[in-house]
Formats: structure tokens, C-alpha cells, sequence
């Protein structure tokens, strides 16, 4: 819970040009998620394993996907305000705000399952662990255990396509009407 709090803290007190990627990562590290672990909502999904810390990483991808589908649709208008801009667009009115939003917010939902958030951490955890034992060791079997894209990938290449979607591409966005 600390250190969610300190994370919450660092990203609120990020320059405005991270403001997109800040609000995203503030609602992957909420402390919501941390409160919610020891509930039965924690048991979304699970792991046949007595190890610690991969129950853990079960009950963490549980509350975390739980928290993000339930406010993301909230931060969705802020994300989007922040985000257009950068990514070339004018800003968009209410009602393509609106679109986007539900778009994106049924993309999270779809992509931040806990299973593939579980597998997204199980395979960062194991890439972790490879680099600890190759520092050991002098090896270097953590490359072949790099991981690729994953849920969260997914989720962001959502955001994208939910704008393309909706608004069109960035280039064509201020073209007078002909």
C-alpha cells in the first residue's frame, strides 16, 4: 500500500508532457489494489501453484483488472484530453469524446482480463527472476525469456485504434470539408 501511495504521489507530480501516460499508470498502481487483495474478488482468477509469490501475482492480476474496468470509464475523458494532442489530433467534442470512451473502455475490458494480466506478470516475473540468476551466474538465459507484447500492450494499441476509429487518422482530422 506504501508503496502504491508513493507511486501515486510520483505520478501526480509528473511534467504535463507524461500527463497521458501518468494517468495510466496511476490507474495500474492504485491503492484500491492493494485493498482489494484480500477480498474474494482477489480470487478471479488462480493458480495451481502453493508458491507465494505466484498467488500473489494471481490475486494482484484479479484486483487490478477488476479497478481498471471499473474506472477507467471515469478517467477515460481526462486520458483522452491529454492524449489527443499528442498523438496529433484537435481536441474532440462531447460526443466523440463519448464514442471514444466507450470504445476504449470496452477494449479494456476485453484486454485486461485477469488471466492475461496473470500472464503479462507471470511472464515479466520470469524474465526477473532469469536476469537475478544470469547476474549469478554470468549467463544470459534471461533473452530468450524477454517478454513481447502483452495485455497491456494490447490495451494501448486499443486506445489507439478506438481514435482511429472514431476520429480518423491524425492528418486528416483538420481538412476543411469539401
Amino acid at each position: 500500500m506504501k508503496n502504491a501511495e508513493q507511486t501515486g504521489e510520483m505520478l501526480r507530480s509528473a511534467p504535463p508532457a507524461v500527463a497521458p501516460t501518468a494517468k495510466l499508470m496511476a490507474l495500474i498502481a492504485a491503492p484500491q489494489i492493494c485493498s482489494c487483495m484480500d477480498t474474494d474478488e482477489a480470487r478471479l482468477v488462480t493458480v495451481d501453484s502453493s508458491d507465494p509469490e505466484m498467488q500473489y501475482l494471481a490475486a494482484n492480476a484479479s484486483c487490478l483488472s477488476a479497478h481498471v474496468g471499473r474506472a477507467f470509464p471515469a478517467h477515460c475523458p481526462a486520458i483522452y484530453t491529454d492524449l489527443l494532442p499528442v498523438m496529433g489530433y484537435a481536441r474532440a467534442n462531447p460526443e466523440e469524446l463519448a464514442k471514444l470512451c466507450e470504445c476504449a473502455s470496452a477494449n479494456m475490458t476485453a484486454s485486461l482480463t485477469p488471466k492475461a494480466v496473470l500472464q503479462s506478470q507471470l511472464q515479466h516475473y520470469r524474465h526477473f527472476q532469469a536476469l537475478v540468476q544470469d547476474r549469478k551466474t554470468g549467463t544470459n538465459t534471461a533473452a530468450a525469456l524477454k517478454p513481447g507484447p502483452d495485455a497491456f500492450d494490447a490495451a494501448l494499441q486499443g486506445l489507439k485504434f478506438c481514435t482511429i476509429n472514431v476520429l480518423g487518422l491524425p492528418q486528416l482530422q483538420d481538412r476543411p470539408a469539401h
